[in-house]
């Protein structure tokens, strides 16, 4: 009998961390609209770190290039 108590007590606890854990889950919630709107700012800063880094890695290979063609 006193087992089945601590089982049953064991079980509350467990339950009651996890509905306190879904009602902070619930509570940081973020929607994908909300993600959206907080990355949009950002969207430009990545597109121009990827064009940036494309356009060095273009002059880098123009200039390997143009480095072997006058060195024979």
């Amino acid at each position: 009998m006193l087992e089945d108590k601590t089982i049953l007590a064991e079980v509350r606890t467990d339950v009651k961390w996890i509905v306190l854990s879904m009602k902070e889950i619930k509570k940081n919630y973020v929607t994908q609209n909300e993600l959206n709107l907080r990355l949009k700012p950002m969207e430009k800063t990545f597109s121009l770190i990827k064009n940036t880094t494309l356009v060095a890695l273009v002059i880098a290979v123009l200039g390997l290039i143009i480095k072997e063609s006058f060195n024979p």
